[in-house]
């Protein structure tokens, strides 16, 4: 069973009207009293091509997360607009469930890693600068999202995507608050518009199979 099929369950109940005596682990209190406090929604940021970071991204979906993809290739070609990913990814935290924004090549790399290359290059786009277009997409999309709903916090792993997210967000820096997990952090943003912003770094291929699924849920955490 996982996190979505508690929550399909508890609402349920709830539904019948009934007074109900509840009974189960704390992962079931857990729910009830995120349910009872409506803590903002969290967002996560993914554009690292480690099939560690593909593994995370996928359990957290599996655990409740909507999962929007980002083609990079369709935003080259202008097929897409990041307007129209954004303007998602704000509409499901306003109901109230975490969003991840994910590049399409680190949900499936096999495929989309080659159409993004094929699509730069007939956009004139030097290889060795996708990595880079890509970070910068993802740091444009973020701040889109931002100055429509400022979410509980954000989850950021690649390191070029954590400082394309700083820059975007016109941060002056941050301050480390604790450590969630060996080697991943929480910190504030210190400076710019979204100053005081909980944030976790993450390195790509780094981390336990639900450390974005964890991560989400703590940034919650009041």
């Amino acid at each position: 069973i996982t996190n979505m099929h508690m929550s399909i369950l508890i609402h349920a109940a709830i539904s019948t009207g009934k007074r109900i005596l509840w009974s189960g682990t704390a992962a079931l209190a857990d729910m009830l009293l995120s349910l009872e406090s409506r803590s903002l929604s969290a967002l996560a940021v993914v554009a690292s091509l480690s099939k560690v970071s593909n593994q995370q991204l996928l359990y957290a979906r599996d655990q409740g997360a909507f999962l929007i993809e980002v083609p990079i290739d369709k935003i080259i070609s202008g097929e897409v607009v990041p307007e129209m990913i954004a303007s998602e990814a704000v509409e499901v935290l306003s109901q109230g469930q975490d969003v991840i924004i994910a590049s399409a090549s680190s949900i499936n790399r096999s495929t989309a890693f080659e159409k993004t290359d094929k699509a730069a290059a007939r956009a004139g786009i030097p290889a060795e600068s996708v990595s880079e277009y890509t970070a910068g997409m993802m740091g444009k999309i973020s701040r889109l999202v931002l100055s429509k709903y400022r979410p509980a916090g954000v989850f950021l792993t690649g390191g070029d995507t954590a400082i394309s997210f700083f820059n975007s967000a016109e941060s002056l820096g941050s301050s480390i608050v604790t450590e969630i997990a060996p080697g991943i952090p929480m910190m504030n943003l210190n400076g710019g518009p979204f100053d005081g912003l909980k944030v976790i770094t993450k390195a790509g291929a780094f981390g336990k199979e639900d450390a974005i699924s964890y991560a989400l849920r703590k940034l919650k955490e009041v």
